[in-house]
């Protein structure tokens, strides 16, 4: 997993507490994640399979 990491750019601690449920990814790193994944947004936050749309603006 901390390969992903790694790819994004974050630190590992960063990682850690992102998977302990301390900390929680902005919507734009969401969106990378689900990109290195392959899965859906409502995946990676509900951890089952359901339709949903994210929608992330850059300026």
């Amino acid at each position: 997993m901390y390969a992903a990491a790694d790819s994004l750019g974050v630190a590992k601690s960063t990682w850690s507490q992102w998977e302990a449920g301390k900390r929680f990814p902005n919507g734009e790193m969401l969106a990378a994640i689900t990109d290195i994944f392959g899965v859906e947004p409502c995946f990676l936050l509900k951890g089952e399979a359901c339709s949903c749309t994210v929608i992330v603006h850059k300026e």
